[in-house]
């Protein structure tokens, strides 16, 4: 069974699309911390930044999970 899930995870390229957002996020963390200091912007936007990078974080890999596989994708998420 955790074989078979292992070989699914990364048939469907979860670990890719998961280092990508790690990647992308850890960016506009750097990018809205440097704006703070920089650009007077309020001290609470790291803080938000982060939050909403984290809170995005499920629905990043549920469609990793839908939509990573090679091949064909449909756009409906209902199955016929």
């Amino acid at each position: 069974m955790g074989g078979r899930l292992l070989q699914q995870v990364l048939h469907r390229r979860v670990p890719q699309v998961l280092g990508v957002y790690l990647a992308a996020g850890w960016g506009a963390l750097e990018f809205s911390d440097w704006a703070t200091g920089r650009l007077a912007w309020s001290p609470a936007v790291p803080d938000l930044t982060a939050g909403l990078w984290l809170a995005a974080l499920p629905v990043v890999l549920v469609m990793a999970w839908r939509y990573g596989a090679p091949g064909p994708q449909h756009g409906s998420l209902r199955q016929s």
